[in-house]
């Protein structure tokens, strides 16, 4: 007890603002620069140096968040927002009436507390969100339905009516000891569901008394109800069946028949939809069909339907979220379901405010849908955000006031609430492995290569959710994000990489907080896994790999130089047997024209040798001759030989290759054992008129010569040569062989007996030599 008067401190100077002789309660508070003073039951406005208000049994005031809290005995707290102007409606406003209310605070959340004398604390996250429950006057807790009417918030449960003021206030139970299930408006009429028969609706004030229906669809003068059945009942209190008996419409709520419908809505076009746990119907020649709604989802249980001016008929589902469709194609447009944003799949009811924002109530609490350019956004509300119960079972919106039916009570908050970011925050609490544990901000960078776990300890400060927090983090840049409800991350086997771990948690207004980064490390690599390692590594089996190969590629060169010298060898001693067969032959056509005295003959004969011999022995050094050197040589030969055989017979050599070609190379003495075949073993046993042809062409890249000859064929010759051997055409085909092994190049030689009826003309042989430039041998190869 203190003695008065008061002083206010101004300029240096005290003033006295308030005199009595004695006060038993004395309190100042202040916020922004507004003060209050508490005396005994009094409040003055110090700035103002007023009285603000007086209140019988005032326990204690509270200034926060410009509004002042005076706690009043069994008077629950009275709330004064003092940003609004005085005679504003909403500017005061009492809680927790009935209670005495002895202290306010407030916690960094935005959250109120509220201590009392008699039931302890109370708590509500948000003053905006009023809720009307049983301890504040409610004759029930389970309201079914809230509608706007005039001034004034229609409620209805099952046994009555309630309204709630302008000023927010509970008023007299309207009608009592009745069913009631559904209530409906109009422009002009409320509809309230009673046990009177549907012939008998009357009019009665502003009210019509309809029987008791599952749903009602209101529309200009007249509203749509169904159970069993679907009836119109337009304001002027006559009603007409669309589906089902007049006569039977009268029902009890115990009676519930599976055929019921649940859910109803009319188009301007005149179209009426129902629905009910088998699905969706659309109301046809006064009976409820659904073969022309294809779609498996019109199948789905529908609990709540209505229409939105953009995006058609809105149904709700029991399990499948809620989905929309075009009433004139039955095209689905959009299905929203949980894994979209929802709370529940399960939805109970469905509501479209003037701004086209749907509102989705369901057993887990409401989601706002709001779309843009055919996008769309969904924003959720919970009891922790101040709901009296997550159990919805209607909405209304008036003035962006979205009001909720719910199965604790009545709840009504502004719009523009359900727009807070995301309070709290989250960080590292500690970072630990299997050998130690470090305190937030001293874990090392680097962890051993060999560490088999990391473990982070996570906290928050946001507690005004439910204790189980959602969480999603990410180990990696642009990894994926992992959901849980645990405040631990563990990582197993880390593996060797960078680690950059981003947490994020989900509020209790359903949103996640951005992500926040709470650690960077990696784990090492091993020494044999490190870059410097990996390098060398390498290098040293480029190294190795360099060495191989050259030693491979040397090993190759040197075995195709000792094959080549092996053939070129070979080939020169095939040319070295050639020789001395050639002039043994020649010798003896010598030693023959001596013998019969024909000794002229033999000196042009040994003249001509020694120029073939000549020839022969240069041709012999080379490996590959031009095509002219090889004519000539055949040409001098063939003198000889003809010579030798006193002309039995005669030859000619036909070229038809041009300049170029002429100036290609062959290898040597390839030609010659064939045109010595067709003269020892052909023409050289005729008589007389035996004639050799030899044809140089060009075919296919490949130089083709032909020796033609015209003797007695090669039968006549096994048979009268049977124990001769051609050593030149074998030594050629040797050749052969080697130069196709040596170059990868195809020789080929083909042998043809001439006959008619039976009768050999003689042999043609056809040999295919590859042509090769200048540039494609080397020099020391040419002759």
């Amino acid at each position: 007890m203190v003695h008065k008067p008061v002083y206010k401190h101004i300029g240096g100077k005290n003033r006295k603002i308030a005199e009595d002789n004695f006060a038993n309660r004395l309190d100042l508070v202040s916020e922004k620069g507004r003060s209050f003073l508490l005396l005994d039951n009094k409040i003055m406005d110090l700035e103002k140096e007023q009285w603000f208000a007086e209140y019988k049994g005032l326990l204690g005031i509270r200034l926060a968040n410009d509004k002042l809290f005076a706690g009043i005995y069994i008077g629950g707290v009275i709330v004064e927002n003092l940003r609004l102007p005085v005679n504003h409606p909403n500017r005061k406003e009492r809680l927790l009436d009935g209670l005495s209310v002895t202290s306010v605070w407030v916690d960094r959340e935005g959250g109120y507390w509220f201590s009392t004398l008699e039931n302890g604390v109370y708590y509500t996250p948000n003053l905006s969100f009023r809720s009307y429950t049983k301890e504040e006057g409610l004759p029930q807790e389970r309201i079914t339905q809230v509608v706007g009417y005039k001034d004034r918030m229609m409620c209805s449960y099952y046994g009555g009516f309630i309204q709630i003021s302008p000023s927010h206030r509970i008023m007299k139970d309207m009608i009592a000891d009745r069913l009631f299930s559904a209530v409906g408006v109009t422009d002009k009429k409320l509809y309230m569901g009673s046990s009177t028969r549907l012939e008998n609706a009357r009019v009665k004030d502003e009210y019509i008394f309809i029987p008791c229906f599952n749903d009602i669809w209101s529309g200009k003068d007249f509203i749509l109800v169904v159970s069993d059945k679907v009836a119109r009942v337009s304001d002027d209190g006559k009603a007409s069946m669309i589906y089902g008996d007049l006569k039977r419409v009268i029902r009890t709520s115990y009676t519930t028949k599976p055929v019921d419908f649940q859910a109803v809505m009319g188009l301007n076009s005149g179209q009426i939809f129902v629905g009910n746990l088998h699905g969706l119907y659309e109301i046809r020649d006064r009976n409820p069909v659904m073969t022309h709604l294809r779609n498996p989802i019109f199948r789905k249980r529908v609990s709540d339907l209505i229409g939105h001016p953009c995006y058609g008929v809105i149904a709700a589902t029991r399990g499948y979220g809620i989905y929309f469709f075009n009433p004139k194609t039955y095209k689905i447009t959009h299905i929203i379901n949980r894994a979209s944003g929802l709370l529940n799949d399960h939805v109970n009811c469905l509501y479209v405010d003037k701004k086209g924002r749907i509102y989705v109530g369901t057993n887990e609490g409401l989601s706002i849908i709001e779309f843009s350019n055919d996008r769309f956004s969904i924003r959720n509300v919970t009891n922790n955000q101040g709901l009296c119960s997550n159990r919805i079972n209607s909405i209304y919106v008036k003035n962006d006031v979205v009001w909720l039916a719910t199965m604790k009570g009545i709840t009504r908050f502004p719009f523009s609430e359900i727009e807070k970011p995301v309070r709290g925050t989250i960080r590292l609490e500690y970072l630990a492995t299997d050998q130690k544990q470090y305190e937030r901000g001293n874990y090392p960078y680097r962890f051993d290569s060999d560490t088999p776990l990391i473990r982070l300890e996570l906290r928050t400060d946001n507690f005004k959710g439910s204790p189980v927090h959602r969480f999603k983090y990410q180990l990696r840049e642009n990894g994926p994000w992992i959901p849980t409800d645990v405040h631990e991350i563990v990582i197993n086997d880390p593996g060797y990489q960078e680690y950059y771990v981003r947490v994020k948690f989900m509020n209790e207004e359903g949103k996640w907080s951005a992500p926040v980064l709470i650690a960077h490390f990696e784990i090492q690599l091993p020494l044999y896994l490190r870059w410097y390692i990996l390098l060398l590594e390498g290098l040293i089996l480029l190294a190795l790999i360099g060495w191989l190969i050259r030693v491979i590629v040397n090993r190759v060169k040197r075995r195709h130089y000792y094959e080549t010298k092996i053939s070129q060898l070979e080939q020169k001693a095939l040319a070295a047997q050639m020789n001395p067969h050639f002039i043994f032959n020649s010798l003896n056509s010598i030693q023959s024209f001596l013998i019969f005295g024909e000794n002229e003959k033999a000196e042009h004969y040994l003249l001509k040798f020694s120029s073939l011999i000549r020839q022969t022995l240069n041709n012999s050094r080379e490996k590959y001759i031009r095509i002219e050197q090889e004519i000539k040589t055949l040409k001098d030969y063939l003198e000889l030989e003809q010579m030798r055989f006193k002309h039995r017979f005669s030859f000619e050599i036909q070229s038809h290759l041009s300049g170029d070609i002429m100036q290609c190379y062959i290898p040597p003495m390839l030609v010659q054992p064939y045109v010595e075949n067709a003269i020892l073993h052909g023409v050289s046993l005729l008589e007389k008129d035996g004639k050799i042809t030899i044809v140089f062409t060009v075919q296919d890249e490949m130089l083709r010569i032909t020796i033609d000859d015209n003797g007695t064929g090669r039968q006549l010759k096994k048979a009268k040569l049977h124990n001769h051997r051609s050593y030149g055409t074998t030594i050629t085909e040797e050749r052969l062989a080697l130069l196709h092994r040596q170059l990868g190049q195809s020789f080929r030689v083909e042998t043809i007996d001439k006959s008619e009826d039976g009768k050999p003309l003689g042999t043609r042989v056809e040999l295919s030599i590859p042509l090769m430039q200048q540039s494609e041998i080397s020099e020391n190869e040419i002759a």
